[in-house]
């Protein structure tokens, strides 16, 4: 069963229209964060977001487990969030996260969101399994995946539809 947390409306569509990579994912989980390259692309998804029903799908990089999180939640499409208001005063400085091996503040910027959908690891489609269910089967998984180490990746109508099928 897919955990939400809370729900919007029951007729409200959430459409993802991004796609976040991650080394960690939980229902605790209160802001976004990117590499010092992923400032823009974050501002931009926070403009293209904010105010409407759209979603941030989160992607567990394909890691080491001891080192992040779960083994079973490598590689997966783990949940999705929703960006809410940067509070008065703050800034997407205030919202970074450190590296969970060295602590190197690896990923200066982020932004604030709130869990919609968490579902356990079991649930969730591995995003290699779904490149190929979208785009064929000799759709080039790393490639697809390569941008994510700088930035997110606003999502094709083919793939979010997909996700969506998962998440909503």
């Amino acid at each position: 069963m897919s955990r939400h947390i809370p729900s919007p409306p029951a007729d409200a569509r959430c459409p993802i229209r991004w796609l976040q990579a991650r080394y960690r994912f939980g229902e605790d989980c209160r802001h976004i964060s990117v590499p010092e390259t992923g400032l823009t692309r974050i501002r931009e998804m926070a403009d293209e977001l904010m105010g409407t029903a759209g979603l941030v799908a989160i992607y567990i990089a394909d890691a080491p487990a001891k080192a992040y999180d779960l083994a079973e939640k490598l590689g997966r499409v783990v949940g999705t969030v929703q960006l809410v208001p940067l509070p008065a005063g703050r800034s997407e400085r205030d919202y970074q996260d450190r590296d969970p091996i060295d602590e190197y503040r690896a990923w200066p910027y982020g932004w604030p969101c709130r869990v919609v959908h968490a579902p356990p690891p079991q649930q969730c489609p591995l995003l290699s399994d779904l490149v190929k269910e979208v785009y064929g089967p000799g759709a080039p998984f790393l490639p697809f995946v390569a941008p994510l180490r700088y930035a997110p990746m606003r999502l094709d109508q083919k793939m979010s539809r997909a996700l969506e099928r998962y998440f909503n």
